[in-house]
Order: structure tokens, then C-alpha cells, then sequence
């Protein structure tokens, strides 16, 4: 309580000495039991949430980098899935490469075996005569152009 507190009540608002002592005490127990927030008080409380929001931000860099730890991790796992998949992937290839070199092997077989029975067929038509014997220079010429 100040003493220009209780002079002001005193002079301006015509009250006793005592009268003015009393409000002047009634004035200071409202005003402490109010617990009015000062610019000081303020700037702690905030010094208080802004080492709360330090420590948040200081545990999700700790996720973070957790995190990217994670996604590390998972990328070297699917890069070992890849390159099994590309093996895989290879063996497959010289399976199929080795299938239809077979296959054209098999068909150039079937194109012989079928070239020799119509040679055998008309060569056994050459024996028959006049037919025969035009069938069969019909297949010299399809064997000469074909050699070419």
C-alpha cells in the first residue's frame, strides 16, 4: 500500500484517514488475491511453454530421424527384393531364349522330314514313268532354287 493511495482517497474523495487506511488496505488484498498477470509473470510463463515446445520439437527431430533410420532400411530391403526379382527375372529369359532355339530347331526338323517325304514320294513317281519323270525335274528345280 502506498502512502499517495491513501492521500489521493484522503483528499479527493473526502475520506478520514481512517476511512481511506482501511480501503487503501482493502484495495491491496483485492489486487493481490486477484493474481493480475504482469508483463514480468507473463514473460516467465512463456519462457516455461517455450522450453515445453523446445523439448517437443527436440523429440520429433528424435522421430525423424528415426524415421529416416526406417525408411533406410526399407529401401535396402526392397533393393535385395529387386535384384532377386532381376535374377529371377534373367533365369527366366535364358529359359525362354533356350525354348525357342528348340522350337526353331524342332520346326527346321519338321520342314526337312516333310522336304524328304516329298522327295521320296516323287521319286517313287519317277519310276511310274512320264508323271514321274516331271515330277521329279519339278523338284530339282524347287531343290536348286531353294539351295540358293
Amino acid at each position: 500500500m502506498r502512502a499517495e493511495t491513501i492521500e489521493r482517497l484522503s483528499a479527493k474523495g473526502h475520506f478520514s484517514s481512517e476511512q481511506a487506511l482501511a480501503l487503501a488496505e482493502a484495495m491491496d488484498t483485492v489486487i493481490e488475491k486477484a493474481q493480475l498477470v504482469t508483463v514480468p509473470i507473463l514473460d516467465s510463463r512463456m519462457g516455461v511453454i517455450d522450453s515445453r515446445f523446445a523439448d517437443v520439437d527436440r523429440r520429433f527431430a528424435q522421430i525423424d530421424v528415426r524415421f529416416e533410420k526406417m525408411e533406410a532400411r526399407m529401401e535396402a530391403r526392397f533393393a535385395k527384393v529387386d535384384a532377386r526379382f532381376d535374377a529371377v527375372n534373367t533365369r527366366i529369359d535364358g529359359v525362354e531364349a533356350r525354348l525357342k532355339t528348340g522350337f526353331e530347331e524342332v520346326d527346321i526338323r519338321f520342314k526337312v522330314w516333310g522336304f524328304r517325304i516329298i522327295l521320296a514320294i516323287v521319286v517313287s513317281q519317277a519310276a511310274l514313268g512320264p508323271v514321274g519323270l516331271s515330277a521329279l525335274e519339278l523338284a530339282k528345280k524347287i531343290l536348286s532354287t531353294a539351295g540358293h
